[in-house]
């Protein structure tokens, strides 16, 4: 049995970030996906944080997989 905030739900968010989210941050050993929605000011849905890097002396051993994923606090913005 799943435990803490996982769920199907959760999963689904973090397949959709990462299929048709933006990739914001990509460097060696980590890439940052955003899913927003386009409205001003922009609002992030989700962001999911992967290592894309082989695991140690292994290079077979490709993606690491995920290092973290969430739905970031809203901030109150000025409007447009």
């Amino acid at each position: 049995m799943a435990k803490g905030r996982w769920s199907a739900n959760f999963s689904k968010k973090i397949k959709n970030t990462i299929w048709s989210g933006d990739i914001v941050t990509d460097v060696p050993g980590q890439r940052v996906y955003e899913r927003r929605v386009i409205q001003c000011p922009p609002r992030i849905l989700f962001k999911v944080v992967t290592n894309p890097d082989s695991d140690g002396a292994d290079p077979r051993i490709k993606p690491q997989g995920i290092i973290t994923a969430y739905k970031p606090a809203s901030l109150t913005s000025p409007s447009c």
